[in-house]
């Protein structure tokens, strides 16, 4: 079965260091701080949405979390692909490793006024 997900990245707080996201995916599931979990299925696309009236200036890349060894499944093919419009996409393998898997992930991106780069670490989960 394959299911589009669509990632809406928005900015939660400038203020805080680093500067924190919220996220909401075309599933229902909305973040609690950097604590989103998407549901994924075989061979589907993930595609990440900035939301720029929200203070996020751009998207830099979509990463395995190289900080998580353990029990970090790799769900992803490859390292999110740049799209001319802001977003940022990745195909999730087409076999499921098993129902449950989960892959960390980074989120790289910078918002309005300032020239860093931050990141937040959600997670994707199979379904099936």
């Amino acid at each position: 079965m394959s299911k589009a997900v669509e990632i809406t990245v928005s900015l939660k707080d400038s203020r805080s260091n680093p500067p924190t996201l919220k996220l909401k995916d075309s599933e229902g599931d909305s973040s609690k701080g950097d604590d989103l979990t998407s549901g994924v299925y075989p061979d589907a696309t993930v595609t990440w949405i900035p939301d720029y009236s929200s203070g996020i200036s751009q998207l830099v890349s979509i990463t395995k979390n190289p900080k998580i060894v353990k029990d970090n499944d790799d769900l992803m093919q490859s390292e999110g692909i740049g799209q001319a419009n802001g977003n940022y996409a990745v195909n999730i393998v087409k076999t499921s490793p098993g129902k449950g898997k989960t892959e960390y992930y980074l989120i790289g991106f910078k918002i309005d006024g300032d020239d860093n780069t931050y990141y937040s670490d959600p997670k994707l989960i199979m379904k099936t």
